[in-house]
């Protein structure tokens, strides 16, 4: 009896070391799966080991596996790259989730945390559309915005976000006379439409990763906006905002909260700058 107990003890041992190396094999194999993800150009064997501190050997066998599936690729380069079964699979996940669902936890996060209202919105031509909203419980102060409602893109954080992230280094006159008409009259005192002031406003935005709207479109609420990239990792797909009472939060205290404010975003939906 006890040497049969003993046997069992040491069987049940024996599995949970295979468990415990199964579990690291596969945390290897993800993790090289996300370093292959950041270098769109391939890597090399050499370059994946010294990279993630693994040896050759076990990055080798974890890229046959990824090569097997098809989520990796080895070309005659020598450099290895993301598979086209991996590409299908992220862009058939994608198409098969609207953008507004994805957004959504974030923006009910974003306005439990700072108790404003949350947006999120895409570009159509000179204006916003916006697409999603949330506005926290016991909000007396409404904002007028509603799903489907458009804004200049010009006049807010949304817009500014969308058209900071696409503005061209070289003309960039030229790209705004297409997303601000020639005859735009300001919305509030406070809206830009100056060409090069609106300019240098985008190119600041561009910068800083995040636009501000100081009751530019609407008199008594501030606007703080980041670009998001669903879909490309080079073109904004949307924005999303958090449109603040004026008394409430200042230009100032949004501004202050950007960083907090980013890290949720990308926690929930990753990069939120080009």
């Amino acid at each position: 009896m006890f040497y049969y107990c003993g046997m069992h003890s040491s069987t049940g041992g024996e599995k949970r070391q295979v468990d415990g190396s199964q579990a690291r094999g596969a945390e290897r194999t993800l993790e090289i799966l996300k370093s292959l993800a950041a270098h769109p150009y391939g890597v090399s064997l050499d370059d994946l080991s010294r990279e993630l501190g693994y040896p050759k050997s076990s990055v080798h066998r974890a890229l046959a596996i990824l090569e097997r599936s098809g989520l990796a690729h080895h070309p005659q380069s020598g450099h290895y790259v993301l598979g086209s079964e991996f590409v299908r699979l992220a862009y058939e996940h994608q198409e098969a989730r609207q953008e507004q669902v994805l957004v959504m936890p974030c923006l009910q996060e974003l306005s439990e945390t700072y108790g404003e209202t949350t947006h999120y919105a895409e570009l159509d031509g000179q204006e916003v559309v916006y697409q999603a909203k949330v506005t926290p419980r016991g909000q007396r102060v409404q904002m007028t915005s509603i799903i489907g409602g458009r804004n200049p893109a010009w006049s807010t954080a949304l817009g500014k976000a969308l058209l900071a992230s696409r503005l061209p280094a070289d003309d960039p006159l030229g790209f705004l006379e297409r997303f601000v008409p020639a005859d735009a009259q300001p919305v509030t005192p406070s809206t830009i439409v100056n060409p090069q002031q609106l300019i240098a406003s985008l190119r600041e935005t561009d910068e800083r990763g995040y636009a501000l709207d100081g009751e530019e479109n609407e008199l008594g609420v501030n606007c703080i906006a980041f670009p998001v990239f669903l879909a490309s990792p080079s073109i904004a797909s949307g924005a999303i905002s958090i449109a603040a009472v004026l008394n409430r939060m200042t230009l100032d205290d949004l501004a202050a909260s950007a960083e907090a404010m980013r890290a949720i975003i990308h926690r929930h939906l990753g990069r939120v700058t080009r």
